[in-house]
């Protein structure tokens, strides 16, 4: 199988096998997870279209992998300035389609997306796991990715399920 890694397009949002409909097809994944519809919310302003113009601004970057042809996962990356000078890129969203995930699709996007932050001078390299996603975790490790924070919360609202809100409107 051949994979392909190349920067987003206008061309690669709309259509039943483009980013848009993938991106609501992980979310739906993602919603499942323990944390997932927090997790959702918090990114529920960020769509596609919003992907692209910020990486032209050139502090984010985010590419596509084609697995023959077909658009089975993106990573979109930003980088943060820190006080002392330095920087450091977080991947904010990483994913690959269920069924592509065993082709190495994955693998090749994280290491496109380490050659970008490199180039970019940053000093560290920064993502997210949800508690118990121990693919997730496992994935980031091979690449020598480790935790150095948790995030812990708290529900203050008496409402059950509210640590587990709805992301309505996510990923469009």
């Amino acid at each position: 199988m051949e994979l392909v890694i190349r920067p987003l397009s206008e061309a690669d949002l709309e259509g039943p096998a483009g980013l848009k409909a993938l991106r609501s097809s992980i979310s739906g994944e993602l919603a499942n997870e323990r944390g997932g519809p927090l997790f959702l919310a918090d990114r529920a302003d960020r769509s596609t279209a919003s992907m692209i113009a910020a990486s032209t601004q050139g502090s984010s970057h985010c590419d596509i992998v084609l697995a023959d042809g077909a658009l089975v996962g993106w990573a979109y990356t930003t980088i943060r300035y820190l006080m002392n000078g330095s920087s450091v890129a977080t991947i904010e969203e990483i994913a690959v389609d269920a069924e592509a995930r065993a082709i190495g699709a994955g693998e090749a996007l994280l290491d496109a997306t380490l050659v970008w932050c490199r180039a970019q001078g940053c000093k560290g390299v920064d993502s997210f796991a949800l508690p118990g996603a121990r693919e997730t975790k496992n994935f980031f490790e091979t690449f020598g990715l480790k935790a150095r924070l948790l995030t812990v919360h708290l529900n203050l609202s008496n409402e059950p399920g509210a640590d587990t809100l709805a992301a309505e409107g996510t990923q469009s």
